[in-house]
């Protein structure tokens, strides 16, 4: 089961592609690659600092913040199955309209990173996507902000 405000945080679960699945030469060193293994150990070790640390959050209003600071308590700390860097699946990031104000993404999406959990009843949520973009040469999370900011 997903999380309730996905659309809110432009997250989407997706068919996925491992990391392990990748030739090496194609995830060695890519900023990709390294965010894929800082979202893991951040989450495992339940780093709410290297959590946030990967996430560009330039003009997130405090409903996003409010979003992914629930999200942040309901999955640090969990196990993690695996995490697969994934192409965008430009269709699931397109702006959208939450109570009169218009979402987009805070930056140019380059994939999706999904995050899946080792079942853990009764947690409903068993995975997570998000896009990411790369900003001066690093894997960046990208949150929804207003339109025009």
């Amino acid at each position: 089961m997903r999380m309730p405000f996905l659309a809110l945080a432009f997250f989407l679960a997706a068919g996925s592609q491992s990391i392990a699945a990748q030739p090496a030469e194609q995830i060695a060193e890519s900023p990709s690659r390294l965010l894929a293994e800082d979202v893991r150990v951040a989450i495992v070790a339940g780093d709410a600092q290297a959590w946030h640390d990967l996430i560009k959050w330039d003009g997130v209003d405090d409903i996003t913040r409010a979003a992914i600071d629930r999200m942040t308590e309901s999955v640090l700390g969990r196990a993690v199955e695996s995490v697969a860097i994934e192409p965008l699946d430009a269709a699931n990031y397109e702006p959208y309209e939450f109570k009169g104000v218009r979402y987009v993404l805070n930056g140019e999406p380059k994939g999706q990173v999904t995050v899946n959990f080792v079942p853990e009843p009764p947690l409903s949520q068993d995975s997570f996507t998000m896009a990411f973009g790369v900003e001066d040469g690093r894997a960046v999370i990208l949150l929804a902000r207003p339109d025009g900011q």
